[in-house]
């Protein structure tokens, strides 16, 4: 990692402006492994969370999208295995969906109930 990299950590990004290291002297870089302070976040994530360079900030975005994804999809499963979710609550948000969503999902687009309802696996597709 570099100053001036961008990078995500958890739901949280930003632009590395400063690397110290363990004994706080200014480095340009550092490499895995390496302790160091760095400053740069826009907001700081939760503990334990990788962390991620990125070469853009679409790519950046593009991770943080996913890990929402991926937690509302954990969320509704959590809720399916607890029984807390009906069938009706599906049936429901499938009424919220426009005529050409339903229609491309009885063409058997899967992107759609994906993005849309998170029912589905990015593997699915």
């Amino acid at each position: 990692m570099r100053i001036e990299d961008l990078f995500v950590s958890g739901l949280n990004d930003g632009k590395v402006r400063l690397l110290m290291n363990d004994i706080g002297k200014t480095v340009k870089e550092a490499y895995p492994g390496e302790a160091v302070h760095m400053i740069g976040f826009k907001t700081m994530p939760e503990v334990g969370n990788p962390l991620y360079v990125v070469s853009s900030i679409g790519e950046s975005k593009f991770i943080i999208n996913r890990i929402k994804q991926r937690t509302a999809l954990d969320a509704a499963r959590r809720l399916a295995a607890s029984g807390q979710i009906q069938v009706h609550d599906i049936k429901s948000q499938i009424g919220k969906l426009t005529r050409i969503e339903k229609r491309a999902i009885k063409g058997g687009d899967k992107k759609v109930l994906y993005e849309r309802l998170g029912l589905l696996e990015e593997t699915d597709l």
